[in-house]
């Protein structure tokens, strides 16, 4: 499949200069008693997956593509799926203006996968990795249990979380 949109800085439907600032009000249905969707307790509020980035995302027409977001690329050995490398983009920020580096991206998963957090669901759909390596800066190794095409496209979905705000204290509250 050859990506659509490779050549440009921003989607179609994005607007790369949108003014910053100001408020957005959405309505959802139910309700929520946990701000935190990883820790797989209660219901999280509607929306709160738009608070931090992956390190790629699917355009909303490309079901079969990912596009590096965090990451500015990916490497991997189709003759051995046992591992896949991200390479993050150096310029990628949290909202705070510190940088995301791959210590990030190894603390998110080590988190997740802890045996005191509370994430069944992401525990369940990580199982087969085995752990996430930190080789750099801004390159991060994940190693899995098996060879598997999707391994990829499984942990570019995955939010990263600021280790310099959810390094300390309780991650399941």
């Amino acid at each position: 499949v050859t990506p659509k949109y490779a050549q440009l800085h921003a989607m179609p439907y994005a607007n790369p200069n949108a003014p910053k600032g100001g408020v957005l009000s959405q309505s959802s249905l139910g309700t929520f008693d946990n701000l935190n969707s990883m820790n797989g307790k209660g219901s999280a509020t509607e929306g709160v997956n738009y608070l931090f980035d992956s390190l790629m995302d699917r355009s909303l027409d490309e079901p079969r593509v990912m596009y590096p977001l965090l990451a500015e690329k990916v490497s991997y050995d189709p003759d051995d799926l046992r591992f896949v490398i991200f390479h993050l983009n150096p310029k990628a920020r949290f909202n705070n203006g510190q940088p995301v580096t791959a210590e990030d991206v190894k603390f998110t998963f080590d988190k997740l996968m802890d045996p005191t957090t509370d994430a069944p669901h992401l525990k369940n759909y990580y199982m087969d990795v085995e752990s996430c390596e930190a080789i750099d800066e801004y390159t991060v190794r994940y190693h899995c249990k098996k060879p598997y095409y999707q391994h990829a496209v499984m942990l570019g979905l995955l939010e990263i979380l600021p280790e310099h705000i959810y390094g300390h204290g309780d991650f399941n509250n």
